[in-house]
């Protein structure tokens, strides 16, 4: 794991799909394996080779914040809205005062027309965080549509 992470920050991404690659079919529940993976390809825009592997990875370690919004991330990208609210959903309640998180379904239910919802959780982001100016402007933005 570590020796295909150091070769792709040196730009030998084959050599680090073949690792990791190796690693998976070694240990196919080595799901940190199939989640460095995942990244790589999606790196690549190799998006959907990246998203079985994702979602391999989210399956696999359901209590990772980081994984579930990755892959709640790539589903919204996708336009596969019910399992992305899923995983977004799924990244903030094991985590519910992260910004980045909060953010990320704000910003998901916002695309999507859904006002009421978004504007709940930008009361949960200014709640959360009363220093961030930008939950505020959020909420503004919200109620102006």
């Amino acid at each position: 794991m570590n020796l295909a992470i150091l070769l792709s920050q040196q730009g030998k991404n084959d050599e680090a799909e073949h690792l990791l690659s190796e690693v998976l079919e070694a240990y196919p529940e080595q799901y940190d394996a199939a989640y460095s993976l995942a990244l790589l390809l999606i790196g690549l825009n190799r998006v959907d080779e990246g998203l079985f592997y994702l979602a391999r990875a989210a399956e696999g370690m359901p209590h990772r914040s980081r994984v579930q919004y990755n892959y709640g991330l790539l589903l919204a990208q996708l336009s596969r809205d019910d399992e992305a609210e899923v995983a977004l959903r799924n990244a903030m309640d094991l985590e519910p005062q992260s910004f980045e998180y909060l953010y990320a379904l704000i910003d998901f239910h916002y695309k999507r027309g859904q006002f009421d919802e978004a504007l709940v959780l930008a009361d949960k982001m200014i709640q959360a965080h009363p220093q961030q100016r930008i939950g505020y402007d959020i909420k503004a933005a919200i109620e102006g549509r």
